[in-house]
């Protein structure tokens, strides 16, 4: 919406100015501070403190990495010939179970995830995680296209910083600054707990109607 007013905007002034607008996927990255409350730093620090062990949902995103980001702006600025909207994608990739997968060699002994829940129990727990039901369903095993050909001819963007480039160098990054606790509890402990509870009290009648069987037969 924001990005539409602008336009709309330029239309107003008769297109006395340009305007270019960036629209990456998901920026994954080293940042540039120490701020936590950004989505993907988010992320980074659940997976590197265990907190999204030991599931990561499977839902496609196109990434980009901060530093690509960052020099299509500075292109967009001084190229003359820069106008619209410039969409940029290094790849489109499930992230999570992604990134969790190259840390995990990076990284052996953190608790990161190895499991890929299913869509029921996703939509059910996933908005107590942060994950609306309309974001999940949309993304749900799914792989967006972008068209990043507009920013190949245009802005010169033909290369980019790979995923786990992306990734490692976030991680690396992120440790040294001391923005990753050791350990948080995870998110799905709760239904952990209480897949345990189910299963034991399974287990405990199992075992009584085996020993009421056991008596009648004696």
């Amino acid at each position: 919406a924001a990005e539409q007013r602008a336009y709309a905007m330029q239309q107003e002034a008769k297109h006395r100015w340009q305007l270019c607008s960036i629209n990456p996927g998901a920026i994954w990255g080293p940042p540039t501070g120490s701020r936590t409350d950004g989505e993907s730093v988010g992320q980074m620090i659940d997976l590197l403190s265990g907190a999204l062990w030991p599931w990561s949902p499977p839902l496609g995103v196109g990434v980009v990495d901060v530093r690509d980001v960052a020099r299509a702006h500075c292109l967009a600025a001084v190229l003359p010939r820069a106008s619209g909207r410039y969409l940029l994608n290094s790849e489109s990739t499930y992230i999570l179970p992604t990134a969790a997968a190259i840390l995990r060699k990076a990284y052996p002994k953190r608790w990161l995830p190895v499991l890929k829940p299913p869509l029921p129990p996703l939509l059910l727990f996933g908005p107590l995680m942060g994950l609306p039901v309309n974001v999940t369903r949309a993304t749900f095993r799914k792989k967006p296209l972008v068209c990043v050909d507009k920013a190949a001819k245009e802005l010169g963007i033909t290369e980019y910083i790979s995923v786990q480039q992306s990734v490692l160098d976030m991680a690396r990054d992120m440790l040294a600054k001391g923005m990753v606790p050791s350990w948080k509890m995870p998110l799905a402990a709760p239904l952990i707990l209480l897949d345990a509870l189910v299963i034991s009290g399974l287990v405990w009648g199992l075992l009584l109607l085996f020993r009421s069987a056991t008596q009648l037969a004696g």
